[in-house]
């Protein structure tokens, strides 16, 4: 019954991810069906980010109130109304609606990931559980845009199969996890919970030393966010430009590509050092932003699929690290509330490309403005790695 705890909790978080990437490739066919403006996609991915950071910011500390086990039962139960209202919606309002509780789900299932799938784990081996989780959310990632995509291509209603499809893999799993309830209801393991306040607190580590290392594995993890939310943002137009192939199932490939180097590079390299692997990961996405340049510079097929497959890794391998160091750092009785405060500074590397590329395409065009994105956020991983390879206290994880 733990294996069967075990894989309840990583099948949630990979649906939260899913969730998240899957309407991607489905965006192009909103705005033929819908004759919608540019600027609506961006308030339904907003809409999203809404819900996920109000998540991290006012419930945070929620798990502490009513234990993990009913967090993660209200995430899937939030999740599979999102879903539900994603696949009935015809307009834009209720669209972002719908992607805010999507959002809210997956920041509530961010939230408690590290502690529950590491309370679920057999043996509670924190390496392991650290892996699970960030091989969940990087596997999540690439393929709900292949099952999005794939969907809409080959069945009829492509703006609602996707969604209820991923909705009856999440029945599934809410069946799993109840099967699995005596493993991760934590109730009986602490009786003495606190009082829930619905007000915004993010928790740093209180020692001087690990709250460094702390803001530094968030500094590196808001990079890898920001890097591949341009990928992600790019994906469609590159596709087109270079000629690639159309319909919404070449996005989700490309996405699974992305999430298969990933997942590769976190088992391939799960055994070596946590700084070893960040560095490595840190250069991964360095070279992923010099193969973008070349791509848009050349128009060359191979430079965008090496600067997928170096974002993969990059994304992998700096996920895994940075979550198990920034685990490590968290005291035990603000774990919560300390990853909460990661993964929101993870987020908001999500939402800056979008922001600073919008801003900067007015005055410079889009491609200028991508090439002097890369240029700033190489300096600044030149920079993390460097602090990175310097830290002691890194070194000893």
């Amino acid at each position: 019954m733990r294996w069967s705890a075990f894989f309840a909790v990583i099948l949630a978080l990979a649906l939260g991810f899913a969730s998240s990437s899957m309407p991607t490739p489905l965006y192009p066919l909103y705005q033929l069906a819908w004759s919608l403006p540019p600027s609506a996609l961006s308030y339904i991915y907003a809409g999203y980010m809404f819900g996920v950071l109000g998540a991290l910011l006012f419930c945070g500390r929620l798990a502490d109130s009513i234990g993990r086990f009913r967090v993660l039962l209200a995430a899937l139960c939030l999740l599979l109304l999102g879903l539900g209202i994603s696949a009935l919606v015809s307009s834009v309002l209720p669209m972002v609606f719908a992607r805010m509780i999507v959002g809210f789900a997956n920041g509530l299932l961010t939230t408690i990931a590290g502690a529950t799938m590491l309370a679920a784990h057999p043996r509670g081996d924190r390496r392991v559980a650290a892996v699970a989780t960030s091989t969940a959310m990087a596997s999540g990632f690439g393929l709900g845009p292949l099952i999005g995509g794939s969907i809409a291509e080959l069945m009829p209603q492509p703006l609602r199969l996707p969604y209820l499809a991923m909705g009856m893999i999440a029945l599934a799993d809410l069946a799993l996890l109840l099967y699995a309830r005596r493993v991760l209801d934590d109730r009986t393991v602490n009786t003495q919970r606190a009082a829930f306040k619905l007000r915004p607190k993010l928790t740093l580590p209180h020692e001087p030393g690990p709250r460094r290392l702390f803001l530094l594995m968030s500094s590196c993890i808001f990079m890898m966010f920001a890097i591949v939310g341009l990928m992600a943002s790019l994906l469609p137009s590159l596709i087109h430009q270079l000629g690639l192939g159309s319909g919404p199932s070449v996005v989700g490939i490309a996405f699974s590509l992305l999430a298969l180097a990933s997942v590769c590079a976190q088992f391939g390299m799960r055994r070596l050092r946590a700084t070893h692997g960040l560095l490595i990961g840190l250069a991964a996405l360095l070279a992923s932003m010099a193969a973008l340049v070349a791509c848009l510079f050349y128009h060359s097929p191979s430079a965008f699929f090496a600067s997928m497959l170096l974002a993969g890794i990059g994304q992998g391998l700096s996920l895994m690290e940075t979550n198990l160091i920034a685990s490590h750092c968290a005291e035990e009785h603000h774990r919560t509330t300390t990853m909460a405060s990661y993964f929101t500074i993870a987020y908001l590397g999500g939402v800056a490309p979008v922001v600073a590329i919008g801003l900067l395409a007015d005055y410079l065009g889009l491609e200028h403005a991508v090439q002097l994105f890369c240029l700033l956020c190489a300096l600044v991983i030149v920079f993390l790695a460097l602090r990175v390879s310097r830290s002691k206290r890194a070194r000893e994880i």
